[in-house]
């Protein structure tokens, strides 16, 4: 006879931050935030190809939608379709969910339609520039101790052969 529990049902399968964040907040039981989140997640379809584009998704607060734009001509585009955006999104709900839309400019912000996933990271600006003498102490230390270790693994990091100098 196995045993029962919860691990008898694992699956190794590989999930996105969204959809960990999505199952994350259905386990909590809070089925308003899960609408919201396929809110965020289904932006596009929501508001149509050509808002879309225009008007991008940063949050909540109460009864008050934020979306973002690029630019002083986007927000200005923006506030003459709040109207439509308001009930494209309610309809979205299924009920009335937002009082009132609220434009404010993106100014770097990522918006919540775009998954976690997509974002670029770019290269570590911090990256160090590779010492002068290294490798030095290498021939120094037991080979086998948990520090030998830590440093040829710092020395692999600059491309460098951690094999005993000599």
């Amino acid at each position: 006879m196995g045993k029962s529990g919860a691990g008898e049902h694992r699956q190794n399968v590989m999930l996105s931050v969204s959809d960990c964040l999505r199952m994350l907040v259905c386990h909590i039981g809070k089925p308003e935030q899960e609408r919201e989140f396929q809110l965020w997640s289904h932006w596009n379809i929501v508001m149509g190809s050509e808002l879309s584009q225009m008007a991008f998704p940063l949050g909540r607060k109460n009864a008050v939608l934020i979306v973002g734009g690029e630019d002083g001509i986007a927000m200005q585009e923006l506030s003459f379709r709040i109207p439509e955006i308001l009930q494209r999104a309610n309809a979205f709900m299924d009920s009335a969910v937002f009082q009132k839309v609220e434009l404010r400019l993106m100014r770097g912000k990522r918006p919540l339609n775009k998954a976690v996933d997509d974002i670029t990271v770019p290269g570590n600006p911090l990256m160090m520039q590779c010492p002068k003498d290294i490798g030095r102490y290498l021939d120094t230390m037991d080979p086998d101790s948990p520090v030998a270790k830590s440093y040829r693994a710092y020395l692999e990091s600059f491309g460098i052969s951690a094999k005993s100098r000599s």
